[in-house]
């Protein structure tokens, strides 16, 4: 995205090139401080579980012509999801190992995808149309 701003005449280079500056300066203090940056990540993590707790409540109380079950799941899902918020905002270490776990939970699918598609001897067609 920063570098379609340089090359696109359409939009404010201007824009594009404060926006490189913005991101460089960033990178360079998450290098610098990486405890703080972490700390920093893991409590946005919280925020944005907040929100979205928040927001899966209020849809599934106000979705009225969705099935009851789809409704409770909603709500359900948001209420786990504020409870998860609570914990990383209050114990910000718990935030980073719930982080670990779930990255390290995604790399053993990932392995194990892996692995059974070498056996197996099928390539995983990886379609990227779908997400356009």
């Amino acid at each position: 995205m920063i570098v379609s701003h340089v090359f696109t005449p359409s939009r404010s280079r201007f824009a594009g090139i404060a926006l490189g500056i913005a991101v460089i300066i960033l990178a360079v203090i998450a290098v610098a401080f990486p405890l703080i940056t972490s700390i920093i990540v893991i409590f946005l993590l919280g925020v944005a579980l907040l929100f979205s707790g928040a927001s899966k409540i209020i849809h599934g109380i106000n979705d009225k012509q969705g099935r009851k079950w789809n409704r409770v799941f909603s709500v359900a899902t948001g209420v786990l999801s504020i409870i998860l918020a609570i914990m990383i905002l209050v114990f910000p270490v718990f935030g980073i190992a719930f982080a670990g776990l779930l990255i390290g939970i995604s790399l053993l699918i990932t392995g194990i995808q892996m692995i059974s598609s070498g056996v197996s001897g099928k390539v995983v067609k990886n379609d990227m149309r779908d997400l356009r």
